[in-house]
């Protein structure tokens, strides 16, 4: 039996929210500033900026929805107050939109899960936990498939979770009103 999206999640967020053994938390906060020695902390950064960028690309192309009478005052709002301004909330609106199909929503939320265990959690997560490796082989690159049949290169999650944030950030930066949804694979074409 093959878990769900659903018992991974709870799975990543029992590893995220679990509390460091006694006196390892001050070691475990110090150590996220070291992205040398540190492949938790480096995980984070990469987890966090890598879904801050697929959600700051979101409302680049969700804003050319907008009326174009729109204050820069009122465009910030829009995107900065209540439920709708959350990553969870520009995803709905990309998908109302036709920003993205059905499929991709999916995929995105499965980002958007993943950044928020890193974000949120209180014991070291990283790439290589078994149910966060579970759940980035569910999304649709992994492993990147984009290469020559000849030569398809083995990625780690950490690369491949920014690999899929690069794919969509700059697809949502590329997108124009009256484009077809983004399709399975992370393309627009």
């Amino acid at each position: 039996m093959t878990e769900s999206d659903d018992d991974l999640f709870r799975e990543i967020n029992r590893l995220a929210h679990e509390l460091p053994a006694d006196g390892a938390l001050h070691h475990q906060i110090l150590s996220l500033g070291d992205l040398e020695n540190s492949s938790a902390a480096l995980d984070l950064r990469v987890a966090t900026a890598g879904a801050s960028a697929v959600e700051a690309g979101l409302r680049r192309a969700i804003s050319q929805h907008y009326h174009a009478d729109l204050s820069r005052a009122e465009l910030d709002a829009m995107f900065t107050r209540g439920p709708l301004a959350s990553f969870n909330g520009l995803i709905a609106k990309a998908l109302a939109l036709g920003i993205v199909s059905v499929d991709h929503a999916r995929e995105l939320h499965r980002l958007r899960r993943v950044r928020n265990a890193f974000a949120h959690a209180m014991n070291a997560v990283t790439f290589e936990d078994a149910p966060v490796t579970a759940l980035m082989r569910r999304l649709w690159h992994y492993p990147v498939t984009n290469w020559a049949a000849h030569f398809t290169p083995v990625f780690s999650s950490r690369s491949q979770f920014a690999i899929i944030c690069e794919t969509f950030c700059s697809s949502f930066l590329r997108y124009r009103v009256g484009d077809v949804p983004l399709t399975r694979g992370g393309t627009d074409s």
